[in-house]
């Protein structure tokens, strides 16, 4: 019974805890992410020509900011099965890593430029991003509490983007998989249908430019 154990134990070491130990090394690290998301915008420091204010000022300091973001970006795409690094490339496209940016229609908010009007947006991303631009329930009412969530998040490291990073790893994930393919799947990711578009040729030649180890 005990060599019987043993064998169990090996067997169990060599098919779990080996490919476990080896995926986690072929994944992206925190750090790696991190050293990515620096290479993709400049904070003033020697070496960048053009200082990104909205990183400078980070509560922290930008590097601490980019470390919050980056193990969003890892844990999230490991939770979701998508790549951390094409999620980075998405949060610069979408954002320039400014996590108080607004889209163009001025509600999309956070790194990932999330949708308030999406119905399966949770109450922890809305609450960042504001209410939908149409609903007009209490609108002045919850507007106003995104404002000051908002401004209690400027005073946090990570702005409180953990949440809205895991929602848009999630659909992504979603998108991949309806559509068909990572490309169509990020111009679906954008509200459009599967396809192709000029969005996920951006994002996909910025993904290539990062470190593809």
């Amino acid at each position: 019974m005990t060599m019987r154990i043993k064998i169990l134990a090996l067997l169990l070491m060599f098919f779990v805890v080996v490919p476990a130990s080896v995926a986690s090394q072929d994944a992206p690290t925190v750090e790696r992410v991190q050293q990515s998301l620096l290479g993709l915008i400049s904070t003033g420091r020697p070496g960048h020509q053009r200082p990104n204010p909205a990183c400078a000022r980070a509560h922290g300091g930008c590097d601490a900011r980019l470390n919050a973001f980056a193990t969003y970006l890892v844990e999230s795409g490991a939770r979701h099965g998508v790549d951390p690094l094409l999620l980075s490339a998405m949060a610069f496209r979408e954002s320039s890593l400014n996590p108080f940016a607004t889209g163009a229609t001025r509600s999309e908010g956070g790194i990932m430029q999330i949708n308030p009007c999406r119905s399966d947006v949770p109450p922890e991303v809305r609450i960042f991003i504001g209410p939908c631009p149409t609903s007009t329930q209490d609108r002045e009412r919850r507007e106003l509490r995104s404002r000051l969530f908002r401004r209690r998040c400027e005073r946090e490291i990570g702005a409180c983007q953990q949440p809205i990073v895991d929602y848009a790893a999630r659909l992504l994930a979603s998108c991949i998989s309806r559509c068909g393919s990572v490309a169509s799947g990020l111009t679906a990711y954008n509200g459009g249908g599967c396809g192709e578009s000029d969005y996920a040729t951006r994002v996909l030649r910025t993904r290539s430019s990062l470190d593809p180890e």
